[in-house]
């Protein structure tokens, strides 16, 4: 049986589907400020490893008899070679911008040309949706905006923003269902194993899948189910995922609900982050 689509109020009385857009200004914002110090941390270390590597062969001298000969030494100065691993490669956007994408992978070859087509991506091969439906694109600015995807014409909106980046491409940032909210982890935070979650939400059964994606990947590197509501209120749900720590880069956690008919994405949130530790 499908979910109802009545639309649930938050916490604080309004709809779900206003609560998390909201939050989305706040969480860029964030997310530059801690890629603004990790490349800032990350360059003062290159600039230490790009000395200039001097080699200097003295005068030498050499006397036959009541002459002296002198020969002149040869001085060799070699300059460091400028070094292109200190700064992971970002692919033709800058790190700020990689810190909040979510798909595709900006260092692969996938590239979206369109704001629906980089919808349509995360949407049927990050997200899981089988058939979806989408809605028109609703423009924020000249380079960033927002599509509604729904399992059914009649089901919940997940809605996916997107922006178009500096290498004149489209990326997806977030998505944010009206009946299913990540409250933890925070986007752009860094996270390790396991992985502690907390949000709110509603589905067939109560069900609520959370599983944590390396960018650009579609196999999780581990996964975890919750109960949240079952019925037209949602609720809380909180816990911890098991899952393998590559030890760093990037890669996003997604929550989803699933249908009742065919155990497809129903609604999914998404949310950037990074990765430390591991074994």
């Amino acid at each position: 049986m499908e979910p109802t689509t009545v639309m649930p109020t938050g916490p604080d009385g309004r709809p779900p589907g206003e609560q998390d857009r909201r939050w989305v200004p706040v969480v860029l914002a964030v997310v530059a400020a801690l890629m603004a110090l990790v490349v800032y941390l990350v360059v003062q270390d290159d600039d230490t490893d790009m000395a200039t590597d001097t080699t200097t062969t003295s005068e030498a001298t050499t006397t036959t008899g009541d002459e002296p000969t002198t020969t002149a030494g040869e001085t060799t100065t070699t300059e460091a070679p400028a070094t292109t691993d200190a700064v992971p490669p970002f692919g033709g956007i800058t790190a700020e911008e990689a810190a909040t994408v979510v798909w595709p992978d900006p260092t692969g070859d996938t590239r979206y040309e369109t704001p629906e087509d980089a919808v349509a991506g995360a949407a049927e091969d990050l997200l899981g949706f089988a058939d979806p439906v989408y809605g028109s694109f609703m423009a924020g600015d000249s380079r960033s905006g927002e599509v509604e995807v729904r399992a059914k014409v009649d089901g919940p909106a997940t809605t996916v923003g997107v922006r178009q980046l500096s290498d004149d491409t489209w990326y997806v940032l977030f998505a944010a269902a009206s009946e299913l909210e990540l409250t933890l982890p925070v986007p752009g935070s860094a996270i390790d194993h396991p992985l502690e979650v907390e949000g709110w939400g509603r589905g067939f059964e109560g069900q609520v899948r959370v599983a944590v994606f390396e960018r650009g990947s579609t196999t999780p590197l581990g996964e975890g189910f919750f109960i949240a509501g079952s019925g037209e209120d949602p609720a809380p749900f909180e816990g911890a995922v098991e899952w393998e720590n590559p030890g760093g880069g990037w890669g996003a956690v997604v929550a989803t609900t699933a249908s009742g008919a065919d155990g497809s994405t129903w609604a999914a949130t998404v949310v950037p982050v990074g990765f430390i530790g591991g074994d």
